[in-house]
């Protein structure tokens, strides 16, 4: 049975595109109608479940559905069969591209995408300080986490829980 979980979800991970909303009306005809593993009312709450719940939703309903049908071991192979297609496919993705890599056109490529993604983060940074910054201190604070950060190597963590005591500092009372 838990093989046979684990196919089922590998085979509905593997031909489906369109990600885990697509998924459900196929495990739906996989587990309620064809196997009798569930009943309508069992996947109905599911689908409530699944949707409700934070994450991939092809990832809860798998751990859902393989929990109802044969319990903790269940889940964990439903899991990985809805897991492993995806899994299998960026290691294959990422094989192809290291192959190709050193090719002059993809390089070529990759140096244009890594521009034009760091134009897109730069002025996604210039609206954030435009609408951050009201005024002198705002900017100091700023200027002194880009200093700790990029000369003394502080951890990015530590740097904003010291700006976040700073604020209450500096800023304390401001909007009294």
């Amino acid at each position: 049975m838990l093989f046979k979980l684990f196919l089922s979800f590998f085979k509905i991970s593997a031909f489906t595109l369109g990600g885990g909303a697509v998924m459900l009306p196929i495990m739906d005809e996989e587990f309620v109608e064809k196997k009798k593993w569930l009943t309508e009312m069992e996947m109905i709450d599911i689908y409530a479940l699944t949707n409700s719940l934070p994450g991939i939703i092809a990832f809860n309903a798998s751990l859902l559905i393989g929990r109802k049908v044969k319990g903790l071991p269940g889940a964990l192979f439903s899991v990985l069969g809805v897991m492993t297609p995806p899994i299998l496919l960026i290691l294959l993705i990422a094989e192809g591209l290291s192959l190709i890599a050193a090719h002059p056109l993809v390089e070529a490529a990759f140096t244009g995408l890594r521009a034009g993604v760091t134009a897109l983060l730069s002025l996604v940074m210039i609206k954030i300080a435009a609408k951050t910054f009201e005024g002198f201190r705002e900017i100091i604070l700023a200027v002194f986490a880009f200093l700790l950060v990029t000369v003394l190597e502080v951890n990015a963590v530590l740097v904003i829980l010291i700006c976040a005591g700073l604020g209450l500092f500096v800023f304390r009372g401001d909007d009294e």
